[in-house]
């Protein structure tokens, strides 16, 4: 609670902070703008051009100091506030098939087998053009092993990328709490790159199948947000599932 108390207070300078800088650098503007006018009477053009350069300088510079902490605190709050919604937020939970019925639906859906084993299908967003979604269904026993060893292979893969969401749906004998926290955290840390970070040219999505009961274990974001990959990856995921409701999705 203290952590909390004192984030928020860190908020409010920040945003105090932005309010003052945009209020000093409204009068810097005013001084350029009066120093402007002032040109046209030939007895103070000296002192006016002097009064307005200073005014205009020194307000700018002060702008920067003011802008330049509350950045930081207000990325810092989004990130904790971020963090703790995705680590109460449940998994979702979709009724998938077994591996080979999952590749076959995969073709059925238009996606295309590349010679490496990812499947690939290309659509168009009207926020971000064209949108490639590869995704790849293997079998492993270690769920962190096998997302490091797949996204290597698919970096390794040197092609051209730009807007896409990668799916990988893994397959283990049993998905267990520890995978299920794994798999929390590898999507939340995906969201927060992507959303607050900005680093909106990519997103990965990992998907735990328990092979004997074919449930599937994904972190969906918060909310749909048409300009974020990582959630029209989620929606792949679910027409993927057979699933053309969010509400139908069961939960934890």
């Amino acid at each position: 609670m203290e952590q909390n108390d004192s984030t928020d207070e860190s908020v409010k300078k920040a945003r105090y902070r932005i309010i003052l800088a945009v209020l000093i650098f409204a009068v810097g503007v005013a001084f350029l703008v009066w120093g402007l006018c002032q040109q046209g009477h030939d007895a103070r053009n000296g002192i006016s051009t002097a009064v307005m350069l200073g005014g205009f300088f020194s307000c700018n510079i002060v702008t920067i100091l003011l802008l330049h902490r509350p950045e930081y605190h207000l990325v810092e709050a989004a990130f904790e506030e971020m963090n703790q919604t995705y680590d109460k937020k449940e998994l979702t939970e979709l009724l998938l098939t077994g591996k080979e019925e999952l590749e076959e639906r995969l073709l059925h859906m238009k996606f295309r087998r590349m010679e490496n084993g990812f499947y690939i299908k290309s659509g168009f967003s009207f926020w971000m053009d064209r949108i490639r979604c590869y995704a790849r269904v293997i079998e492993d026993v270690e769920l962190v092993n096998a997302i490091r060893r797949e996204a290597e292979h698919f970096d390794n893969m040197r092609k051209k990328r730009a807007n896409f969401c990668l799916l990988f749906f893994i397959y283990l004998d049993r998905v267990g709490e520890y995978e299920k926290e794994s798999v929390k955290n590898f999507g939340k840390n995906g969201i927060i790159l992507e959303e607050l970070l900005l680093q909106r040219s990519c997103s990965m999505i990992a998907i735990a199948v328990d092979e004997h009961t074919k449930t599937g274990y994904f972190l969906d974001i918060e909310k749909k947000k048409r300009m974020v990959l990582y959630s029209y990856g989620c929606e792949q995921i679910k027409k993927i599932a057979g699933v053309k409701d969010e509400r139908k999705a069961g939960r934890i």
